[in-house]
């Protein structure tokens, strides 16, 4: 069960809600603000962020690297982020571990967020509070800035129901995500969703017992790489023709479609060299990669 901090959300959708008198942790609704030019950088295991998470705002030129983020008022919706991006360039956020908080792993918005890396990270879903009773948690990562440019690569998420990531939402912003050698396992409802603005590649994931793979809503615009086992013949030279290289089957095993995820018109809009330059892996080697190597004590 969650219950939610009294807020804008509570207010404003559901004035009615049942209230009730909870104890919380005041340190965990807003995060320590990291300036640029910062490496946070944990030693072996034993980096650990624990209660409170980061915010970035307007900073650049950052490394998140090997550290634990957890206990962040996991019981209550609004009880903190573990990492909030609100504009930033140049960051990188890498083998770290993400468990049990009250609202995002990691969010962006509303500033852009430009040039951002979120490689080798496990974000960990499982737990006593989930708004669906199971043991799964649902706010995993949300990016929404004005005009995000992102890389999700090589990341372990399991027992999660939702947003891994969540995109847009908001028409007039836009989000180009790379999304590539991930590991979803364990998830019951949806492990990736898009709203308006956003634009994704998919390449190379692997889903394992996913219930729904991809959750389109309102306004979708990406490519899924699966269709080329299909012999979707236009979409394999549309990769070759924009990126100069062919894209990487996703694998569903036990798992939803990735519906309605064949928009090929969006991949003239990834034309940075972290995408064209790129080795995507298969998904099952990804899958066995990311086992090995996500997560801390993995670097220094």
């Amino acid at each position: 069960m969650r219950r939610s901090i009294r807020g804008p959300w509570c207010d404003n959708d559901q004035p009615d809600a049942a209230t009730t008198t909870v104890t919380y942790n005041k340190a965990g609704i807003s995060g320590i603000s990291v300036g640029s030019n910062k490496t946070l950088l944990g030693k072996g295991t034993a980096g650990w962020i624990k209660g409170k998470g980061l915010r970035i705002a307007g900073s650049s030129n950052i490394i998140i690297q090997n550290i634990r983020f957890s206990d962040i008022n996991a019981e209550y919706v609004w009880g903190g982020d573990a990492i909030a991006i609100d504009g930033g360039e140049n960051i990188w956020i890498d083998h770290n571990y993400f468990k049990d908080v009250g609202r995002q792993f990691l969010v962006t918005g509303y500033g852009a967020a430009q040039g951002i890396t979120v490689s080798n990270n496990v974000f960990d879903g499982s737990g006593d509070y989930s708004p669906l009773c199971d043991g799964h948690h649902y706010w995993t990562i949300y990016f929404t800035g004005a005009s995000d440019t992102i890389t999700f690569a090589q990341n372990y998420l399991y027992q999660t129901s939702g947003r891994g990531p969540k995109l847009g939402g908001v028409s007039s912003y836009s989000q180009i995500v790379h999304i590539y050698n991930n590991y979803f396992v364990d998830i019951t409802d949806h492990a990736l969703d898009a709203g308006p603005g956003s634009k994704a590649i998919l390449e190379g994931n692997y889903f394992n017992t996913a219930s729904r793979s991809f959750y389109p809503y309102l306004i979708l615009c990406r490519i899924h790489p699966r269709s080329f086992s299909l012999g979707h013949s236009t979409a394999s030279a549309e990769c070759t023709s924009s990126l100069g290289r062919s894209c990487v089957v996703n694998n569903l095993l036990s798992s939803g479609e990735l519906a309605n995820a064949a928009d090929t018109s969006i991949i003239t809009s990834f034309t940075s060299s972290a995408v064209v330059g790129v080795t995507v892996k298969t998904a099952s080697e990804a899958a066995t990669y990311v086992q090995a190597n996500a997560g801390t004590g993995i670097v220094n």
